[in-house]
C-alpha cells in the first residue's frame, strides 16, 4: 500500500531526521564536529563502522546534506550490507561472477538504462534512479545541489524499501498537527513512516484559554537535514534489517546472483533480455538440483532462461512452479500475466522477461509470504493471472 509502504520508511528516515541529539549524549570517545566543536554522536560512528558513510561525508556533520549526497549515502548504505550477504554464498557462486563485492560500478555494468537525468550524470544518482529510490523533480532533472528535506528523505526510503516492510497504525498519522504542511507528493510517505513508528517528533505543548494543556505533534517535513541526521536515518534502517536488500526500481526483489543475468530499465519497466547467462554454479541450478522434478530443467536451460520464469516481486501470489508454467515461459511461448499492481510478460520482443508497474497502484508494502497493494481506500493482496 502506498501510504502503509511510505510510513515505514519515513518512519525510520525521519526517526534520525528528526531526533536532536545533545551534546551530553555524545560519544566520550568521538571526534570532534569541525563545523560545531560538537563531540560526534554514536550513531554516526556506528554508521561508519558499518560501511554506511562515504568518506566524502565523514565530515563537517553540521552542513545541510545534498539530494546528491542522500542519494550516494543511501545507496553506499545498501551495497555495503549487500556485501554482508556475500559470505553466505558458496564460494564457487561468487567465484562464477567476475567480482566479490557489489559497487555502483559493478551493478552499473549489470543494470543499463537509457534514461539520464539533465542536471547531474553522478553515477550514485544513476544507480539510486535504477534501484527506485529518486525519479527526480520532473523534466529529467534531479536537482543534484538541492538540500534534503525531511519529507523528501521519507519518499525516497520509502521508494526503496516499499516490498520489505510493512508499517503499522498508519492511521495514528492523523495526530500530526502539521501534516497539512507536508507536500501533497510526500504525505502519504509521511503517514506511512510515521505509522511504522520511526519518526520521533517534537511536541509543542501550551495552555488554551480554559487552562488546559493541549499537546500538538509536529514532523516538520520542510526542515533541512544535516549530514549527522540524515546518517542517523540511514543507520536506524541498518539497524531494522531493511539495508541488505537489492531492490530493482523499489519493487523488484533480487539476489546478486540474479544480479549476474543483467537487466535494462525503463522508468517503472524492468526488462530480462536472453544475455546467455550460464552457470553451473548459479544459485538457482544448485536448488532446482536438490528436487527431483525440477532436474531434468537444470542441465537443459540456462541460468537466466531458469531465472526468467520466477522472476516477479517477493510475495506475489502465482504458482510458477506448476510444470504447466514453467514448461509454457521455457518453451519460448509469449505469456501475459496480470498482477494488478504490474504485468510480466515473457518472450516477448527479444525479451525473456518484461515486468512493468502499473502507475495507478502507488506503492506495494509487505513481503514474504504476502504482498499487498493499496488502492482506493482498501487493501488489495497481490494475486496473478494468467491473461490468454
Amino acid at each position: 500500500m502506498k501510504r502503509v509502504l511510505i510510513l515505514l520508511i519515513l518512519g525510520i528516515l525521519l526517526s534520525g531526521a528528526f531526533f536532536c541529539f545533545e551534546d551530553s549524549i555524545a560519544c566520550l570517545n568521538s571526534p570532534i564536529d569541525n563545523t560545531s566543536s560538537r563531540l560526534v554522536n554514536e550513531s554516526v560512528l556506528d554508521a561508519i563502522k558499518k560501511g554506511y558513510v562515504p568518506e566524502c561525508l565523514q565530515n563537517n556533520y553540521q552542513l545541510p546534506i545534498t539530494r546528491e549526497e542522500f542519494a550516494q549515502l543511501l545507496v553506499t548504505a545498501v551495497f555495503s550490507d549487500c556485501n554482508t550477504k556475500v559470505k553466505s554464498y558458496d564460494k564457487a557462486v561468487v567465484n562464477s561472477w567476475g567480482f566479490r563485492h557489489l559497487t555502483v560500478d559493478n551493478f552499473l555494468s549489470k543494470v543499463s538504462t537509457s534514461f539520464e537525468f539533465m542536471d547531474t550524470k553522478n553515477k550514485y544518482v544513476k544507480t539510486a534512479n535504477l534501484l527506485g529510490m529518486v525519479n527526480g523533480i520532473g523534466n529529467s532533472r534531479f536537482d543534484p545541489k538541492g538540500l534534503m528535506t525531511r519529507e523528501q528523505a521519507a519518499v525516497m526510503c520509502v521508494n526503496y524499501l516499499q516490498t520489505v516492510y510493512t508499517p503499522f497504525n498508519i492511521e495514528e498519522a492523523k495526530d500530526i498537527g502539521d501534516l497539512n504542511t507536508v507536500s501533497s507528493w510526500a504525505k502519504e510517505a509521511v503517514e506511512w513512516a510515521y505509522g511504522a513508528g520511526f519518526i520521533n517528533v517534537t511536541i509543542e505543548r501550551k495552555m488554551d484559554a480554559k487552562g488546559e494543556l493541549i499537546e500538538r505533534i509536529n514532523c516538520k517535513p520542510k526542515e533541512i537535514l544535516t549530514r549527522e541526521q540524515a546518517i542517523e536515518i540511514v543507520n536506524k534502517l541498518g539497524d531494522k534489517h531493511l539495508l541488505h536488500h537489492l531492490i530493482l526500481r523499489g519493487y523488484l526483489q533480487i539476489d546478486l546472483d540474479t544480479l549476474m543475468c543483467h537487466f535494462e530499465i525503463n522508468g517503472n519497466t524492468i526488462k530480462l533480455p536472453n544475455s546467455g547467462y550460464d552457470s553451473e554454479y548459479s544459485n538457482i541450478k544448485i536448488e532446482m538440483r536438490n528436487i527431483v522434478e525440477f532436474q531434468s530443467y537444470v542441465h537443459k536451460y540456462t541460468t537466466v532462461q531458469l531465472y526468467s520464469v520466477f522472476l516477479m516481486p517477493i510475495g506475489a501470489d502465482m504458482n510458477m512452479t506448476d510444470p504447466y508454467h514453467m514448461n509454457r515461459v521455457l518453451s519460448g511461448v509469449t505469456t501475459l500475466y496480470d498482477y494488478g499492481a504490474f504485468t510480466i510478460e515473457h518472450n516477448k520482443e527479444g525479451y525473456l522477461s518484461i515486468i512493468t508497474k502499473n502507475e495507478d497502484y502507488g506503492y506495494m508494502y509487505g513481503s514474504y509470504p504476502n504482498l499487498f497493494v493499496y488502492k482506493n481506500g482498501t487493501s488489495e493482496r497481490i494475486i496473478g493471472k494468467e491473461v490468454k
